[in-house]
C-alpha cells in the first residue's frame, strides 16, 4: 500500500505542477483579453465619434459648395455665369501680357 500511496502522491504533484501554471497563464490571458476588450471598445467609440464629425464636415462642405449659395455670392462679387463654355474670346494683347509674365517669372 505503501508503494501505492507514494506512486499516487508523485502523480498528484506532477499533475499539480502541470495544471498550476497552466492555470496562471489562462488567467493572464483572460485578464489581458478583457483589457485590450475595453480599449477596443474606447477606440471605436473614438472613431465613431470622429466618423461623425467629419460627416458633419462634409455635409457643411456639401451646403456651402451647392449652386444656391455660389450663385449669390459670385454675382454679388460681379462674376457672370457662361452658359456656353465652347467658345471663349480672349484678347491677343492680354495673353501676349501672360505670356510675358510668365517668360520673366521663370526666366
Amino acid at each position: 500500500m505503501k508503494r501505492n500511496n507514494k506512486a499516487f502522491l508523485k502523480k498528484l504533484l506532477v499533475a499539480i505542477l502541470t495544471i498550476t501554471p497552466l492555470l496562471f497563464v489562462h488567467l493572464y490571458s483572460i485578464n489581458e483579453i478583457e483589457k485590450l476588450n475595453s480599449l477596443k471598445n474606447e477606440k471605436q467609440i473614438l472613431l465613431n465619434d470622429l466618423n461623425d464629425r467629419l460627416e458633419a464636415k462634409r455635409v457643411e462642405v456639401q451646403k456651402l459648395s451647392s449652386e444656391e449659395v455660389i450663385i449669390p455670392k459670385a454675382f454679388k462679387l460681379g462674376l457672370v455665369k457662361i452658359n456656353n463654355l465652347n467658345k471663349i474670346k480672349i484678347n491677343k494683347s492680354k495673353i501676349e501680357l501672360i505670356k510675358e509674365i510668365v517668360e520673366k517669372k521663370y526666366d
